[in-house]
């Protein structure tokens, strides 16, 4: 048991494990709360909340966790933040055919939303717990703990994709297999972007960024869907919508090749 406490694979899959059972489990208990006492008017406080509690979690294991030194750059670089953030923009695009694959392939159908009415507290809270607390949290945990820390020493290319596994295993749903394998795919894919970003600047910062502003495409895409899928229907995947797939990914991989020669022309 000693010798797989000892292994760094085994330890990372632990803590991921550790991590995606804590969250989940506090989700299902404050559902349960919420329900029991008929408290449903504050039900929208439960993800920020939950998000709360799960990075004091995520804080407490970063101190228990034994630290390696590894060489830090620490000036900000204004420039790569400007670029990351166009970055984050452009790769919201490059990975909209893996999040429609299915309608692609005819499995599914191209669905019709009306304008969201959700009211202004639920999108404060849903903005709080998707734009900033959760890329806060599993940037801490995935880049810093276990890239920056737990596998400091192996190959960067075995870390960079073992993490990325371990990242996209905790956006797995469970309960709905039909979306899983996606999920999985595009949040692997989008594990490798930031380990990268992060083993070449050692900078939380950058990938927070990256991780957010993606996340902030995604929440305003989610409260003006009903226009995202009209264009995605009037589209329908023809040449015109790949057109703008291919450009904004050559555009994205053109600025992610500038960020690595400015950290490049720091070491």
């Amino acid at each position: 048991m000693d010798y797989f406490l000892k292994n760094s694979f085994f330890k990372a899959f632990l803590i991921t494990l550790l991590y995606y059972f804590f969250y989940n489990g506090l989700y299902y208990l404050a559902i349960f709360f919420f329900l029991k006492t008929k408290r449903t008017e504050l039900i929208f406080l439960i993800y920020p909340f939950i998000y709360l509690v799960t990075l004091l979690f995520v804080l407490i294991l970063e101190k228990k966790i034994k630290k390696h030194t590894y060489k830090s750059k620490k000036r900000v670089n204004f420039k790569v933040i400007f670029f990351i953030i166009i970055s984050a923009i452009l790769y919201r695009i490059f990975e909209d055919p893996i999040l429609r694959i299915n309608q692609i392939f005819n499995i599914e159908t191209i669905p019709t939303y009306d304008k969201v009415t959700s009211v202004a507290k639920e999108q404060i809270s849903f903005f709080v717990y998707f734009v900033l607390l959760a890329p806060f949290t599993e940037e801490l945990l995935f880049r810093k703990i276990l890239l920056g820390n737990i596998f400091n020493k192996y190959n960067p290319y075995v870390s960079i994709l073992y993490t990325s596994l371990l990242f996209s295993l905790i956006h797995i749903n469970i309960l709905d297999f039909r979306t899983t394998y996606i999920n999985s795919i595009y949040t692997f894919i989008f594990g490798v972007v930031l380990s990268s970003i992060f083993l070449k600047s050692r900078q939380i910062l950058y990938t927070f960024f990256f991780h957010s502003i993606l996340n902030l495409t995604v929440f305003l895409f989610i409260l003006n869907r009903h226009k995202y899928w009209s264009l995605i229907k009037k589209l329908n995947f023809n040449y015109q919508y790949w057109l703008i797939v291919i450009f904004s990914s050559i555009i994205l991989f053109i600025l992610l090749n500038k960020i690595f020669k400015i950290f490049a022309s720091k070491d």
